[in-house]
């Protein structure tokens, strides 16, 4: 009827044209964001497990019980709703992960630990499995955001943690500065691990709707800020305020920051001394202006006594750790006191810990103590895991778009955190919901390869 038939059309091109309009792997890369309800489970999560931490002491089996039922509550109503969904997963990251703790945990572990050990691990399959990747990203990072608050309320109503004896408050208190432990922990840098997590992360979740989760997380940030000050802790305040920056002013760092950070920190231990010690004259200043703390640069950069710890520590195990399976397979929970190691640099803080300083100063480095607790096997293990998962979120930047972002900058924070303290071992807060993170990412996006290759 006098109209020319359609073109018929080059898939080649086609496909070509569609790659080219799409959006670079940007922390915006979806024109319009879906945004996911909250999981209470999974923010119910952090706040739940810190409750073992308001009981100072060995615990009775009864006490062990109790606790683990509390978590075992929790996941056992994971288990038991309805589920909301299929999901593929690819679970290669996860196992690696569990392969590299397990190393650990099952030998000479508390009955406490072993068992949430094995509720969380089976509730990050359970979880990657039925529920949707951005809702579990989006609730745990609202978990942590609740952890920070109840800390804060704890802590101003008069609670304070157990784990405050005369001899560690004067330590808290050297040089002008109250350093706070907050109640819901036994150690001083946890809470603002967990609170440079949230800060991190949360920024880029802030446009999701609903005026009761904004006011939410505008309390949870409050608290979140009070707690790194509290603390004094430098580098989670290091970490909370440039990591974010970073990605607002140059937001392709989103792609590669955390498998870089993986690998960089698997090594920090050798090699943060000597960094620290390069550019401490930028580093000062920062960290007076962000905890309030008057360090020296001597003390900056030795770390406070860490490169002492680490370079013992890794001289112990050139010269020392001789057995072939020891080598391999570590010493288990402990190693850096059933190796002897420990007994080479304990002296630096038992002024500190005056029962057993040996056993309760651990070597600050989380991949330094898998070497000793895991041996080769078990600190490649947790390297190679750790590095996967950062790739998974990289991946995904175009899938969830600012849920990516977010997880991204809660895994880098941890690991940039954990080469100064020991976070990645099966029997801290930080690994259990590195597990719920590691989870996550093995879940596949939808149309994930088609549109990755240009199909859709």
């Amino acid at each position: 009827m006098g109209l020319n038939p359609p073109a018929p059309r080059n898939p080649a091109v086609s496909a070509h044209a569609r790659r080219a309009s799409q959006p670079r792997a940007r922390y915006r890369s979806s024109p319009s964001v879906a945004w996911v309800r909250s999981d209470w489970v999974i923010i119910a999560l952090p706040t739940v497990l810190a409750t073992r931490n308001l009981y100072s002491g060995p615990p009775s089996l009864a006490v062990t019980a109790a606790f683990a039922c509390v978590v075992g509550l929790l996941v056992v109503s994971a288990f038991a709703r309805s589920n909301q969904g299929t999901f593929v997963n690819q679970f290669g990251p996860l196992i690696l992960l569990i392969a590299a703790s397990t190393l650990v945990i099952v030998r000479s572990s508390g009955l406490y630990n072993l068992l949430v050990y094995i509720l969380i691990s089976a509730l990050a399959i359970h979880l990657a499995k039925t529920v949707d990747a951005r809702r579990i990203i989006g609730s745990l990072i609202d978990g942590i955001g609740l952890y920070s608050l109840v800390n804060v309320l704890a802590y101003a109503a008069g609670l304070r943690s157990v784990t405050e004896s005369e001899g560690l408050r004067l330590s808290l208190n050297s040089g002008g500065v109250n350093r706070i432990i907050f109640p819901l922990e036994h150690s001083l840098n946890m809470p603002p691990v967990l609170a440079a997590m949230y800060l991190a992360a949360v920024v880029f979740l802030i446009r999701e709707p609903g005026l009761r989760k904004r006011i939410f997380r505008i309390a949870c940030f409050i608290a979140a800020v009070a707690i790194i000050v509290g603390s004094g802790t430098r580098v989670p305040a290091i970490a909370a305020v440039t990591l974010p920056i970073m990605v607002v002013f140059l937001p392709t760092a989103s792609r590669g920051i955390a498998p870089a950070l993986a690998v960089l920190a698997s090594f920090s231990a050798v090699i943060l001394p000597s960094i620290i010690s390069s550019v401490q004259f930028v580093l000062n200043p920062v960290v007076s202006l962000l905890t309030d703390r008057r360090d020296t640069q001597q003390s900056l950069a030795a770390l406070n006594g860490r490169d002492y710890v680490w370079g013992n520590s890794l001289e112990y195990f050139r010269d020392s750790v001789n057995d072939p399976f020891h080598i391999l397979f570590g010493y288990g929970m402990q190693g850096h006191y059933k190796s002897g190691a420990s007994l080479t640099y304990y002296n630096l803080l038992d002024h500190v810990f005056t029962r057993d300083p040996e056993k309760i100063i651990s070597m600050h480095n989380s991949f330094l103590q898998q070497l000793f607790d895991g041996g080769l096997v078990g600190w490649a293990l947790l390297v190679a895991s750790l590095f996967w998962v950062g790739m998974r979120y990289s991946r995904r930047l175009h899938h969830w778009g600012p849920y990516s972002v977010a997880a991204t900058m809660a895994l880098s924070v941890l690991l940039l955190c954990s080469t100064t303290e020991i976070l990645l071992h099966p029997s801290v807060m930080t690994f259990w919901l590195m597990l719920i993170l590691a989870g996550a990412a093995c879940q596949q996006a939808p149309n994930e390869h088609q549109v990755e290759s240009g199909e859709t």
